[in-house]
């Protein structure tokens, strides 16, 4: 509800105001910018799902970070305080690496990591990290 204050002091309530529609061509040039902006997000999904497509082995970044931590040596626990993410949320992206082929090998002297592109073991200690 709005109230009206008129210059002589007295108030009106107001419930509804009635507004004219918007000119035909203003309501055009919003729906051609709608449409274009839908048109140009709708091409960068297809091309990155293409490029995933094309290259299913191209892990996400946060893929990549829990590699590199394995890599190091890390715990699980250091991985996800330093990605800032959930411990399940790092069992989860261990998983999906899994479902990609890689294999992990993880123990107190170093850890080993399989990489399927290459179709081999790659073994790391803290020293050669």
């Amino acid at each position: 509800m709005l109230i009206c204050k008129y210059p002589d002091g007295s108030q009106k309530k107001i419930n509804r105001i009635l507004l004219p529609l918007a000119r035909k061509s203003l309501t055009q040039e919003y729906e051609k910018r709608r449409a274009d902006f839908s048109d140009a997000v709708n091409e960068e999904l297809i091309a990155d799902t293409e490029t995933t497509l094309v290259n299913p082995k191209r892990l996400t970044p946060r893929q990549e970070e829990v590699l590199e931590g394995i890599k190091k040596n890390m715990s699980r626990m250091e991985m996800a305080e330093k990605m800032q993410v959930s411990l399940a949320r790092i069992g989860d992206i261990v998983k999906e690496l899994k479902l990609r082929g890689f294999d992990f090998s993880i123990n107190k002297d170093g850890n080993r990591i399989y990489y399927p592109e290459i179709r081999k073991w790659q073994f790391y200690t803290k020293v050669n990290v």
